[in-house]
């Protein structure tokens, strides 16, 4: 309300106003795959977009009104609530060589596809996978500046309240382990998350670096135990603890075909290795091209490396047990040898992972667009894709159908999130 209400005082400032106003309705339906007997959820949105821009200011304001509706296998309507949410909230000043944006805004880093290592401001949610960008993406409350001269630039963002991805959410697992809300740092103005980056032109490369610091928006897991009740039930914790990282990007055309890079080191809280639950320093990169053979076709294929520093796989099994040993007061080897009650360590990652990412989309006729995401492991046979095609059935009426799936063992970052795969179709009217 706070950003609304500076939002008029500037746009009073600026004198008569431009006013815009867009959005979209549109009524949905998806079906989980995992389970036979899960209802078709029904739903419905309307998003209001609403937005001015007069001389050196501007203002936006996005709502999206979501009313879910599941339909029981029986066909009973079991209405959901309504929610109200804001999609963005911002506001900003605009001089001839520099911005000042502040507010709930997207913040986008890097120059890959998809996964980007260098994206750091904006969380994921995996939870809620969709054909619309605030379906899986968060946009934080940020104040963002950003300056040109000449073909460069500089970028300083502060996210005074950071969020982290959504991995899942909580709820009790089909093995009866309850997962629980992220544990965050203090959430105060000394824990928020800042960066910076430069970008530059030599040579026909398009350069940029960057270095930040501040919620590790990835989580490490703990397992909690109550030991109440025997045997003790577990609870699954993410954990997000603060990193620095400094990296950058690099891309240049030929012809059709564009070449891009993206690296950065993360330095994490657990620079020895010992501690499980927090996430090792890492190197994280990606490499790839897109062709773009035609205007309706684009073509994207990249490869990621992850290297983890101070880790070793069987020394991390080692922490683990040590770990719980500590939690509990007991000899956890000991205690599951004489009770068969299973030990619990949880898959060690490699020092090195490698995977693919793909990205396809294609127009024909202006009238019918496809686009396809993939993501695999190597290592776990992990996979993540996405499927999506809109038909313009006439302007401003489009119809979306898609499938979204996730795969792979138990433990992997996709594999978890198997129960979410899911069909999915739309009737949506834009005005």
């Amino acid at each position: 309300m706070l950003a609304l209400a500076l939002a008029g005082s500037l746009a009073a400032l600026a004198g008569p106003p431009e006013q815009l106003v867009h959005g979209y309705a549109k009524a949905a339906a998806d079906w989980r795959f995992q389970d036979a007997d899960a209802p078709l959820d029904l739903g419905s949105r309307l998003q209001l977009d609403l937005g001015q821009r007069r001389a050196n200011l501007s203002w936006r304001a996005a709502f999206d009104l979501d009313s879910p509706a599941p339909l029981a296998a029986d066909g009973a309507d079991l209405a959901g609530p309504v929610s109200l949410r804001p999609v963005e909230l911002r506001v900003g000043a605009h001089g001839g060589a520099w911005d000042l944006v502040v507010g709930k805004q997207y913040v986008f880093w890097g120059v890959t596809d998809w996964v980007n290592p260098t994206d750091l401001f904006t969380p994921w949610d995996y939870t809620h996978m969709g054909s619309e960008l605030e379906d899986y993406r968060i946009a934080p409350w940020a104040v963002r500046a950003t300056g040109w001269v000449g073909g460069s630039s500089i970028d300083l963002v502060w996210v005074p309240l950071p969020l982290p991805d959504v991995v899942f959410a909580p709820g009790t697992t089909g093995d009866g382990m309850t997962t629980a809300d992220p544990e965050l740092p203090d959430r105060d103005l000394a824990h928020g998350s800042f960066g910076l980056r430069g970008t530059t032109t030599v040579r026909g490369f398009d350069l940029s670096l960057m270095g930040y610091h501040g919620l590790d928006k990835r989580p490490g897991m703990d397992v909690r135990f109550d030991l109440s009740t025997m045997p003790p039930p577990m609870t699954l914790v993410p954990v997000h603890g603060t990193m620095t990282a400094v990296g950058g990007d690099l891309a240049r055309g030929f012809g059709p075909v564009l070449l891009k890079a993206e690296s950065a080191y993360y330095r994490t809280e657990d620079l020895a290795g010992t501690d499980p639950v927090v996430r090792n320093p890492e190197l994280f990169s990606v490499a790839g091209l897109t062709w773009v053979p035609t205007t309706a076709l684009n073509l994207s294929v990249q490869g990621t490396w992850n290297h983890l520093f101070a880790y070793d796989p069987d020394a991390e099994a080692e922490h683990w047990r040590q770990h719980w040993e500590d939690a509990l007061g007991v000899d956890v080897v000991a205690v599951a040898e004489a009770t068969g009650m299973p030990l619990h360590v949880p898959e060690a990652d490699p020092v090195d992972a490698f995977g693919l990412v793909e990205r396809i989309a294609w127009n024909w006729r202006d009238t019918v667009n496809l686009s396809l995401v993939g993501v695999q492991g190597a290592e776990d046979l992990d996979h993540f894709e996405m499927l999506l095609v809109r038909w313009r059935v006439a302007d401003g009426l489009t119809a979306l159908g898609g499938v979204i799936l996730f795969g792979g063992p138990e433990g992997s970052r996709f594999g978890d999130a198997a129960d979410d795969s899911q069909a999915l179709a739309e009737l949506k009217a834009s005005f």
